[in-house]
């Protein structure tokens, strides 16, 4: 096997098989049920959590032996703060804030979802993802990456740092129960961006928190500016694309953006970024590294310092 490669039958096998798991264990799943707030007794022990009063009627789901938090570490802050503002909880110990921890939220994305009518054979397509940066006559791959973040739609389409990848190749399976998906692929592209470039997240979260926030379950209202926005970057990725694969100029069936405004509608952390925390603390006057530095590394424990609350998930890896 060469190139990228997903479990048989897609990426979707691996929530399918957490779900299992789980429910095997005599737990239940839920989907569409935003928690609003990590429970806390008068000892500051985590007991449970309670769910959004708009979407949930602010059910409380009590722990059977522990809270275990997969939301992400800025996410269960966010959480854990909630239940300090509440009249029945109390602090209790302490929870490290952002700015203690000096490690920023990771890079936002825009993403470029494709659809491609054609076999593989037939597209000359392959599994092996292409990685163009903008290095090369002198210039680093540095301050490539510098010039676009300065200028993401001024610079030449060459220059975009991107990865693209082609999800219907790297799943072995994907014509297993229907062969006529043979005929169509699909692909996306991601390259760094900056979520103030599109705008920011809902006014009514800063106060209301998940009960503010349009639920994932549902299409959040974009303004025209917006929309005349994402359109510049769907021309741009497109060329781009097409510079690198001309063999599919007239194949392409649908060329849609997602924004950092998109991800933090689906994965909301406040930052537009689908992947956690950063490596180090540089942006914040620090250098601390979080894979290095013992310090940061013991905050972001999987056991915290709140009794019977444990974290999980891509930050604390």
């Amino acid at each position: 096997h060469e190139g990228g490669a997903y479990p048989a039958g897609g990426p979707q096998e691996m929530p399918m098989a957490l779900v299992q798991r789980i429910e095997s264990a005599g737990g239940s799943v839920f989907v569409r049920a935003p928690v609003a707030e990590i429970m806390r007794d008068g000892s500051g022990k985590a007991t449970g959590v309670k769910m959004s009063e708009k979407h949930c009627g602010g059910v409380v789901l009590e722990a059977k032996h522990c809270v275990i938090s997969a939301c992400g570490y800025r996410n269960t802050y966010r959480l854990v703060n909630n239940a300090t503002k509440s009249s029945d909880s109390s602090p209790g110990k302490s929870f490290p804030g952002l700015d203690e921890l000096e490690i920023p939220q990771g890079e936002a994305f825009v993403m470029a979802n494709i659809g491609i009518r054609g076999t593989v054979s037939d597209l000359k397509l392959e599994c092996a993802n292409l990685w163009p940066q903008p290095a090369g006559d002198g210039l680093s791959i540095f301050d490539g990456v510098r010039a676009y973040l300065d200028d993401p739609l001024g610079v030449p389409v060459e220059d975009i740092p991107m990865m693209i990848t082609f999800p219907t190749i790297k799943d072995r399976n994907h014509t297993l129960n229907n062969p006529q998906l043979a005929e169509y692929q699909t692909c996306q592209i991601l390259s760094l961006a900056k979520m103030e470039w599109f705008g920011t997240v809902e006014k009514a979260v800063e106060q209301e928190g998940v009960d503010g926030r349009t639920p994932a379950w549902k299409h959040p209202e974009r303004d025209v500016k917006y929309k005349e926005l994402k359109q510049k970057w769907v021309d741009r990725f497109q060329e781009a694309f097409l510079k690198y694969y001309p063999q599919l100029e007239g194949k392409i069936e649908m060329f849609d953006m997602a924004t950092p405004l998109s991800i933090e509608h689906y994965l909301p952390t406040g930052s537009g970024s689908p992947i956690g925390l950063d490596v180090n603390g540089i942006e914040n006057g620090t250098e601390g590294c979080r894979f290095t530095d013992m310090k940061i590394m013991k905050k972001l424990d999987m056991k915290t310092s709140i009794p019977n609350l444990w974290i999980t998930g891509q930050d604390t890896i």
